[in-house]
């Protein structure tokens, strides 16, 4: 009933073999390339309830081979690209739970196909080629029980995000590179256990980041643990809006009109990365930072930052990154930080002699 096969690289044989076995209910196959065969050879298997295909570049077919699993709720296909098929192949599968299409560039469809699908729980579609899969994310709006949505390189979608408004399960939303979507930040309000959102090159995004924090319930603060925004020019708001996230540990804002101090950063104890670039931050980084014991990246690049530079912690720095400001006086010493791996100090005006930098670090700039 359960067959499960990961990263077993001289195992070898066709699919068609195991159409007999009626009563399979998972199928996981995993990195596994000399496995061949046609998914048409599955379409007896009628108790299927998990379909898991990673790296199966030799496995071929069509979906609707799988038109008559009624009992499957787990669709996964990762980087087999020799499977295909039309979305509105799943549309007598009101049952799913959860489905994803990554790196599947033959599969194509509208996104209402999926809208029977009342109790779907994780929908991520990404790199799919252009104009295969299009469609309303309107589509989303009675799916009450996503907890995870992702729409990557998937750039005929249309729609406003508000699709998404009132699920305060979800815990995860990404929209990277889907130019037609539109909608405010402020639509998202209500998210309560959001833990990941990602906004990357949609123009047509609006709204001030302040609005985010109707993220978290009176009393009780937001669950986002990372936070990225990018390529995003209608997006403004002042940076002392993060104050709400004690829990962010990863933080990315690049050519967004954001602006502020970097002080209430320096209160967010979580933060391990910190990216903000092309930005109207400006100001001095505290000496605070010093306690900031996580931080691993640390990327100011291209900001309205000014005054000196202080001691950084040295823990577990990796990256340091403050070209493209205006910073001045001396470099502090860095011999300490033996983590370091890239640190990136031009464009500024800084005097006196070059860093003393540990000798496992890589790269100065």
């Amino acid at each position: 009933q359960v067959l499960h096969l990961h990263n077993l690289p001289l195992v070898t044989g066709d699919i068609k073999r195991m159409g007999a076995m009626l009563q399979m209910r998972e199928m996981h196959l995993t990195n596994i390339i000399p496995i061949i065969g046609d998914i048409q050879s599955m379409r007896a298997m009628s108790h299927m309830n998990q379909i898991y295909f990673m790296n199966m570049p030799s496995i071929s077919g069509d979906i609707s081979s799988l038109a008559n699993m009624t009992c499957l709720v787990h669709l996964f296909l990762i980087n087999s690209p020799s499977i295909g098929g039309n979305l509105s192949s799943l549309e007598a599968m009101p049952q799913m739970r959860n489905i994803e299409f990554d790196n599947a560039p033959h599969i194509f469809g509208d996104l209402k196909s999926l809208k029977g699908m009342a109790h779907l729980q994780w929908l991520s579609m990404m790199n799919a080629e252009t104009s295969a899969i299009t469609g309303d994310i309107q589509t989303l709006k009675n799916m009450s029980d996503l907890r995870v949505v992702k729409f990557v390189n998937i750039p005929s979608l249309t729609g406003d995000i508000e699709s998404c408004a009132e699920k305060p399960q979800l815990l995860c939303l990404a929209l990277v590179n889907t130019p037609f979507l539109t909608g405010d930040l402020k639509s998202l309000a209500g998210m309560f256990q959001l833990e990941s959102l990602d906004i990357i090159n949609v123009p047509s995004i609006v709204g001030d980041i302040q609005s985010l924090e109707a993220l978290s319930r009176a009393g009780i603060d937001s669950q986002l643990l990372e936070l990225h925004l990018v390529n995003m020019p209608s997006i403004t708001g002042n940076i002392t809006s993060l104050l709400g996230f004690p829990s962010l540990e990863v933080l990315a804002f690049t050519s967004v009109p954001v602006y502020g101090s970097l002080h209430s950063l320096v209160r967010l104890p979580s933060l391990a990365s910190i990216h903000i670039q092309g930005t109207r931050v400006s100001g001095k980084i505290p000496n605070e930072i010093t306690h900031m014991r996580q931080l691993q990246q640390l990327v100011l690049k291209n900001n309205f930052l000014s005054g000196t530079l202080p001691k950084l912690p040295n823990a577990s720095l990796e990256v340091v990154d403050v070209s493209g400001n205006k910073f001045q006086g001396h470099i502090p010493d860095f011999s300490n930080h033996t983590k370091l791996q890239l640190l990136a100090l031009q464009n500024n005006a800084f005097i006196g002699a070059p860093p003393i930098l540990p000798y496992q670090s890589q790269d100065l700039t």
